[in-house]
């Protein structure tokens, strides 16, 4: 699935409200949102992203 623009910004809004609704960021439903949006923008930009390709990221 290619990421369009309106999927990237309704994920910011939607991490945003998470963020709002549960006060923090390691919060597993924020941490779940933010990585949908890295997938996401990952996508929009021609990268591929650890889901996509398989491999984990390293920090």
């Amino acid at each position: 699935m290619m990421a369009s623009t309106r999927l990237v910004n309704n994920l910011k809004r939607q991490l945003i409200q998470t963020y709002r609704q549960f006060g923090q960021l390691t919060h597993p439903e924020v941490v779940r949102v933010s990585q949908l949006l890295d997938h996401a923008l990952n996508e929009l930009n021609g990268r591929p992203s650890a889901r996509s390709s398989g491999h984990h990221s390293q920090p």
